[in-house]
C-alpha cells in the first residue's frame, strides 16, 4: 500500500515553491479477514467518488 504523508506550508511563506512533499512506502501483511474488509472499505470508497463525480456533472447544480 502507499500511504503520502501531510504536505505542510513553512511559515514565512506560501507560495508554490515552498510545498514540501513526503511519502513513505510501507507494506503490510493482512489476514483473509481483513483483506476482505478492505476490499469493502475501498469498494465503498470507489462507489461514493463515482455517484458524486455523477451528481457534479448534472446540468443543474
Amino acid at each position: 500500500m502507499f500511504s503520502p504523508s501531510s504536505t505542510f506550508f513553512r511559515f514565512e511563506s506560501t507560495d508554490l515553491e515552498s510545498i514540501s512533499k513526503k511519502s513513505k512506502k510501507i507494506r503490510i501483511y493482512l489476514n483473509c479477514e481483513q483483506r476482505q474488509l478492505l476490499r469493502q472499505w475501498i469498494g465503498v470508497a470507489r462507489f461514493t467518488y463515482n455517484r458524486t463525480v455523477e451528481y457534479l456533472q448534472q446540468p443543474d447544480t
